[in-house]
């Protein structure tokens, strides 16, 4: 893993995550960048399932949910547990942990809601250590309330 992007909410809002996901996964399909997106449970990974059907409009991304049977080429992944080994270049994560130094990805996306600001300190100070390149982006709220008009 050689580098971490921080993508800091400024809200909790469920809906603007999920937004904010999908716009990040995309960027990534139209790079052909292979994509693990790790959400905080199935819950999340199911919705998150249900809104790529639809985003961006106009147009499919392939996907598949790590819980569905079987095993198709797809390079997006979603799910809600970190798998053992990284096999996918890019990690969207949106389960507020830190994956082991030895996990292996090329880039990990970390997205922070505003209440998970002082764990995401943590790992930010942990990848520093590690000497990641790391970079920040804070998202405002007319940020992610353009994705989300841009989607329907």
């Amino acid at each position: 893993m050689s580098e971490v992007s921080f993508y800091i909410l400024d809200s909790d809002n469920d809906q603007q995550l999920l937004h904010l996901v999908c716009n990040l996964v995309s960027k990534a399909y139209n790079q052909a960048t292979g994509t693990y997106v790790l959400m905080k449970d199935l819950n999340y990974a199911r919705a998150l399932d249900e809104l790529l059907w639809t985003y961006p409009p106009n147009r499919f991304l392939p996907h598949q949910l790590t819980d569905e049977d079987e095993e198709t080429n797809v390079s997006i992944i979603i799910g809600d547990v970190l798998p053992e080994k990284c096999r996918l270049p890019l990690l969207v994560n949106a389960k507020n942990i830190a994956p082991p130094s030895t996990y292996g990805c090329d880039r990990i996306f970390d997205i922070v809601l505003a209440s998970q600001k002082e764990e995401a300190r943590l790992r930010y100070a942990s990848y520093r250590k590690l000497n990641y390149d790391l970079k920040h982006h804070e998202i405002s709220q007319q940020q992610l309330d353009r994705l989300i008009q841009k989607s329907t």
